[in-house]
């Protein structure tokens, strides 16, 4: 049977030692206790790690996260590793317009994304989640957890 990890808690219902349980769902949906997980693993400090606009995705989560506050305990995001995130925008930079249907990027899938992804009230390439560049983003960055960004 495939297990996936997962964690089961919900909010700030369940005490510290619960929370520090780590539980695997087999393929049948049956809960159960993974011993390595629970020596080892701390499902209240989170790491995000995302490529491409999975990254803007995860920036933008450590955003809300840091603007949850304690809200989230004993949930905390403790760092972020943002791989070749994109930096989409109303008005297209240089490289957009002349890769704009190249092998590597497709400007029309990356907007379909962003549109699938965003509330149809909310949708703007300038949104916080879509451009992490935009003025007045978020928390300032001294309040952000750790992050490596790694362009290419």
């Amino acid at each position: 049977m495939t297990q996936w990890p997962t964690t089961s808690f919900a909010g700030n219902a369940r005490s510290g030692d619960e929370l520090k349980k780590s539980h695997v769902v087999d393929t049948l949906g049956a809960l159960k206790v993974e011993p390595w997980l629970t020596a080892h693993a701390d499902p209240s400090r989170w790491v995000l790690l995302a490529v491409s606009c999975g990254a803007n995705i995860a920036d933008y989560v450590a955003q809300k996260a840091v603007e949850a506050g304690r809200l989230l305990d004993p949930v905390e995001v403790v760092a972020q590793v943002l791989m070749t995130h994109s930096s989409l925008e109303v008005s297209p930079t240089h490289s957009e317009i002349k890769l704009a249907n190249s092998y590597f990027y497709d400007k029309a899938m990356c907007t379909l994304a962003w549109k699938l992804f965003l509330p149809d009230e909310e949708f703007s390439l300038d949104h916080p989640a879509a451009n992490p560049l935009i003025p007045g983003r978020g928390p300032p960055l001294k309040l952000m957890p750790p992050t490596l960004t790694v362009v290419a």
